[in-house]
């Protein structure tokens, strides 16, 4: 019974070492490291940054310059020019002819008048015009040849141009900002993942500016690639346009380990397959490189039969390794030892068995003695004789005449 419950319990221990061996195999992916780049620029510029919105009119100064756009920014972000439907607006405290407008069509006057100094494409190209920030519950458009109206609903600034060309633009979001100016040296390319990625995305990058001890990273929508592709045996080069400026970003790569010094041992049974031979710089995948775990120290433990990549792992200014590849083989497991405990059980039957009969001999023995005493007079008692030769006790019966 002690060694059956011995034998459960060495059971449940190795499930259990199993089992704890396998959750560190599939842990998460170690590879999301941010990557720098060195980067060769063509042309600076100029970009907007530490947005602050204002609602209030009471809050603009006549004077300075705001940044309009239909874009929700927040105070980290920052743009790089005039992208969509966005416009820089003085304020100014000349009236013009905007309050007319405005007043026919939604019975509002001006809170603000403005003279735009610098707008993007899809802005309105008046010079002068006026904003009130109000809310407008439905879309709208109307061109009857002398002025149009043409407005998104929503809460917001919108925008009324003094000769009736635009009303109603919006809803534009209203900025305080910082504008910076930057060179080409202040830009810096990165990527997002130490994995070695061939055919690059916005996901995979991030473009910041760098502005005296602040950096501000620039929307997807403000830079576009020129070349997204990356051969890391022979052109290691993608390259963006970030506001009319050619930016050739190359990218270096950690060299390849090699199989030399890294050693396998089978498999039995289960996940206790070994690796040898490997260190803390590298790191391992059980499923064809979806996930990877780092190595700590220089050995990986409990790995089941199969594939097995490895590969060094992503630095600061390096992605990752291509990888090697390794195979655990699947091994015999020892032959199970319940044979010999069967025997060894048979054995102690037989000599439980032995035993019983001996006790069953003595029990006769002393019943035989017991009986011979007490009829000393009848001629018919027993004699008992021990024979120490035999090893055991031996009863010898004679029998008396008269």
């Amino acid at each position: 019974m002690k060694k059956t419950i011995k034998r459960i319990m060495a059971t449940t221990l190795s499930l259990m070492i199993t089992a704890s061996a396998m959750a560190v195999n599939v842990s998460a992916d170690d590879s999301g490291k941010t990557v720098s780049t060195t980067v060769t620029g063509t042309l600076g510029g100029s970009f907007y940054h530490d947005f602050t919105e204002i609602t209030d009119s009471t809050n603009f100064t006549n004077g300075n310059t705001y940044f309009f756009s239909t874009t929700h920014y927040l105070p980290g972000d920052c743009v790089t020019g005039l992208t969509g439907d966005s416009a820089q607006l003085e304020m100014t405290a000349a009236a013009n002819d905007s309050d007319e407008y405005m007043f026919d069509t939604i019975g509002l006057h001006p809170s603000n008048y403005v003279n735009v100094i610098s707008a993007s494409e899809m802005f309105d190209s008046c010079p002068i015009g006026g904003i009130v920030y109000t809310t407008i519950n439905e879309k709208f458009y109307l061109n009857n040849g002398w002025y149009q109206m043409d407005g998104e609903p929503g809460t917001g600034w919108f925008y009324y141009c003094y000769g009736s060309g635009a009303e109603a633009c919006g809803p534009y979001y209203a900025y305080e900002y910082t504008n910076d100016d930057y060179t080409a040296n202040d830009v810096k390319v990165s990527l997002n993942d130490g994995d070695p990625v061939t055919t690059l995305t916005a996901d995979n990058i991030s473009v910041q500016i760098t502005a005296g001890a602040s950096t501000y990273t620039i929307p997807a929508t403000d830079y576009t690639f020129i070349d997204n592709t990356l051969n890391y045996a022979d052109d290691c080069n993608f390259s963006i346009l970030v506001n009319g400026g050619t930016y050739t970003c190359t990218v270096a790569q950690i060299e390849q380990p090699t199989t030399d010094d890294i050693k396998t041992t089978g498999s039995a049974g289960g996940s206790n397959g070994t690796i040898t031979g490997v260190n803390d710089t590298m790191e391992y995948s059980l499923d064809d490189g979806a996930t990877w775990t780092p190595v700590t120290g220089t050995e990986i433990t409990g790995l089941p039969a199969g594939k097995v990549l490895i590969r060094v792992a992503a630095t600061s200014d390096k992605v990752a390794s291509d990888a090697v590849t390794v195979t655990i083989e699947e091994t015999k497991a020892p032959e199970s030892s319940s044979a010999e405990d069967s025997s060894s059980s048979k054995t102690d039957s037989s000599s439980s068995k032995a035993d019983s009969s001996s006790s069953k001999t003595d029990s006769s023995s002393s019943k035989a003695a017991a009986s011979s005493s007490k009829n000393p007079a009848t001629g018919s008692g027993m004699l008992l004789v021990p024979i120490a030769a035999l090893g055991a006790a031996a009863v010898v019966i004679a029998k008396k005449k008269k």
